[in-house]
């Protein structure tokens, strides 16, 4: 039996390679291989032996896309004439590989059973994130579990760890909007923070409106992502302030009620941008804000225009 695994989510495929194993390796001496160091004949030796234990196979083959071009030639040969024992198991496993090489196309052509892990879209991540928070008995309504996964854009090995460290802090409570806001630190925190930088530095138009794209295109709606942009104005100028006193950063973030994580993010653009820049902007963005909770002009085109006129 030949298993291929492959794609760039390397949780989910790990998950699954995990679950192979667990399923099938009863009666086995699992063997694992670095496909990147090993040539054909090392892997012929590896595939037709057995040892004085055991009469079954099974071998994880990792990594083979990443081979020179002379070992790959030779791989790629032997794997055309591989024949394998069907009682027998072989995993190929690989999270780089591109789909148009050869070796992609000969091991597709060769595995019984074929596992994609491509990284989720928004919608694939919500429904899975939705399945994980079911198996850790995690309580979170259908409005915050949305804004979860924007939050952690595709990132599933940051969604688990994440997922843990709110089911620790709710601990069997129902989690909350405001929850989120204090224990998660993904992917929309990092775009806000390279949205501050743009919009201050006023040097890579494009670029920010991407982001702003980025997030409106996951389901970030444009109130929420104006009010994260306001909110990060406002703690760079509290911190420019506070820090013009005391160098102390435990401090500011004590006193300002402050993430630590919010504050050592924030330092390069508090030491690069003056206070009066930071409040001019901070200003415009105050009327944005006005705009967008009053006007009848689309939200995401008041962001771009704001953006644009910088």
């Amino acid at each position: 039996m030949i298993y291929f695994l492959y794609g760039p989510d390397t949780y989910r495929s790990r998950e699954k390679l995990k679950e192979l194993i667990a399923k099938n390796q009863i009666g086995f001496n699992v063997e694992r291989i670095n496909g990147a160091k090993i040539d054909a004949d090392e892997l012929n030796k590896h595939i037709s032996t057995h040892d004085l234990f055991s009469q079954k196979k099974f071998l994880v083959i990792e990594d083979m896309a990443d081979k020179n071009n002379k070992l790959k030639e030779d791989i790629i040969n032997f794997l055309k004439k591989l024949k394998f024992n069907e009682l027998d198991f072989l995993i190929f496993y690989d999270s780089q590989i591109d789909k148009r090489s050869i070796i992609f196309k000969v091991l597709n052509s060769k595995a019984d059973e074929i596992y994609a892990f491509d990284l989720l879209k928004p919608a694939e991540m919500e429904v899975w994130l939705q399945k994980k928070c079911q198996a850790i008995n995690l309580n979170i309504n259908k409005d915050n579990l949305k804004k979860l996964s924007v939050a952690l854009g595709d990132d599933t090995w940051l969604a688990m760890s994440e997922l843990q460290k709110l089911k620790a802090y709710t601990n069997g409570e129902e989690v909350q909007y405001e929850d989120i806001d204090k224990m998660v630190r993904g992917k929309l925190d990092d775009d806000i923070f390279k949205l501050t930088d743009m919009i201050a530095n006023n040097n890579n138009k494009s670029q920010a409106l991407k982001l702003l794209k980025d997030q409106i295109e996951s389901g970030s709606n444009e109130i929420y992502l104006l009010t994260m942009i306001v909110r990060q104005f406002r703690i760079l100028i509290q911190l420019k302030s506070f820090l013009s006193k005391t160098s102390n950063t435990f401090q500011a973030a004590k006193t300002l009620n402050l993430h630590p994580f919010v504050v050592q993010k924030s330092l390069p653009m508090v030491s690069k941008y003056p206070i009066e820049k930071l409040k001019n902007i901070f200003q415009k963005l105050l009327k944005v804000d006005l705009q967008l909770k009053s006007s009848k002009v689309q939200g995401e085109v008041l962001l771009e225009k704001f953006v644009l006129e910088m």
